[in-house]
């Protein structure tokens, strides 16, 4: 096994930087959901503890994008209240940059404990400077690093970016991938050697982005695979096929913000065939208080926003998944976060085998007992954009650090 690869073997010291994703989605009181992060976070934190007993752990994570007024960056303050409830002891410092307090709090860490560093990305010129060797040598590393043993990385949902918080210690400190971090690369290098041999691959997408150089990769290295919209995807490849929504929804698809899944399917269409793209046929929609149902032969005299796909696309999908093919569910068809989730337990019901990517579309998942049951069939990652990354080739940031500099 690689030396960077955590081993139960590992001499962690005392304070370990821990490095996780606990990005999740932010409701209308602008408060962080509970979502499967958090139990990922949790699981592996008590599994460190446990084989691990005298290290103590800080935790980096973020929340959001700091591009202005976006309402999903900020503070973690909630996220440690919601890891306590997980079962272990969180406690927060809600100092940005990190300095004196942020060093006194994890001096004074007892056994047994976490802290919760404040959301990364409000140091933005730390974060999210993609210069690496600039990042190696920002006070804010410079900092951790002094008063910490060593570092884990758990962030498989970054390993597509440039985050400092995930990859700007590697080579100053005894620097690992985690547990999760291994799970996830291996099970995504299986994903994709079992894709080479599969006769059919169902790759359904919904969410609020078309990724172009994602779906164009995937679709031109896997000629059996078609792709099923949904989100605001499906409503912008029905709009590239010249076919119409209402005037809300219209305005929504063409807005400067959206407008690009619309180019981006229509250069699609055009590349691999309409046969090979599918968009939905039966819409939910909401307008004041009232939740109606459209076809989308209809859609046109309808005032709602359209919040789920309806049941005919989830026959129309769910036909086209077998029990031999890999089908796989990225992004929420519906907008989950505000409780529309007609359509991904749609299609989990009506699938003989799913897999589902993302970290957002968590909140359309089932729970408790229902999710436990379920679990057992539906493989489930809160990897999106990084798992798309991985098993459509690209480098990703993180992993080239490594290779960069621990291999040569």
């Amino acid at each position: 096994m690689r030396p960077f690869f955590l081993k139960e073997s590992s001499k962690l010291g005392d304070r370990v930087l821990y490095s996780v994703d606990l990005n999740t989605s932010v409701n209308e009181g602008g408060l962080p959901q509970d979502s499967f992060k958090f139990t990922i976070c949790a699981n592996f934190l008590k599994l460190y503890l446990k084989k691990f007993p005298k290290s103590r752990f800080i935790i980096l994570s973020h929340n959001g994008r700091p591009e202005t007024g976006n309402a999903e960056c900020i503070s973690l303050l909630k996220h440690a209240e919601i890891l306590s409830k997980h079962g272990l002891e969180v406690i927060f410092c809600n100092e940005t940059p990190y300095g004196q307090r942020t060093i006194d709090m994890i001096k004074s860490l007892k056994s047994g404990q976490a802290l919760l560093l404040e959301n990364t990305r409000f140091n933005r010129k730390w974060e999210l400077n993609r210069n690496f060797a600039e990042q190696q040598i920002h006070p804010i590393t410079q900092l951790l690093v002094k008063y910490t043993d060593a570092f884990i990385s758990d962030s498989y949902p970054l390993v597509h970016r440039e985050s400092a918080s995930g990859r700007a210690f590697f080579g100053l400190t005894p620097a690992y991938f985690g547990f999760y971090m291994q799970e996830e690369i291996i099970k995504t290098e299986k994903l994709f050697e079992d894709m080479k041999k599969a006769g059919k691959i169902c790759f359904c997408i919904g969410g609020s982005k078309l990724k172009i150089k994602y779906n164009n990769k995937l679709l031109s290295s896997f000629p059996q695979m078609d792709l099923f919209t949904a989100g605001i995807p499906g409503q912008a490849a029905i709009i590239a096929k010249d076919k119409d929504l209402n005037e809300k929804n219209r305005e929504l698809i063409t807005s400067s913000k959206n407008v690009k899944n619309v180019e981006i399917t229509k250069r699609l269409y055009a590349k691999f065939g309409e046969d090979r793209i599918n968009h939905p046929i039966d819409f939910f929609l909401k307008h004041n208080d009232t939740i109606e149902y459209s076809k989308l032969d209809g859609l046109a005299d309808k005032k709602g926003f359209i919040v789920d796909i309806g049941p005919q696309t989830v026959e129309k999908y769910t036909n086209s998944f077998n029990e031999g093919s890999i089908n796989i569910l990225a992004g929420p068809p519906g907008m989950g976060d505000k409780g529309f989730s007609y359509g991904t337990k749609g299609l989990i019901y009506g699938s003989k085998n799913l897999m589902i990517f993302g970290g957002h579309g968590s909140a359309s998942l089932p729970t408790g007992w229902e999710w436990e049951e379920l679990s057992k069939i539906v493989d489930h990652s809160v990897a999106g954009g990084a798992k798309l990354a991985h098993l459509s080739g690209y480098k990703l940031p993180i992993f080239e650090v490594v290779i960069n500099n621990l291999l040569k």
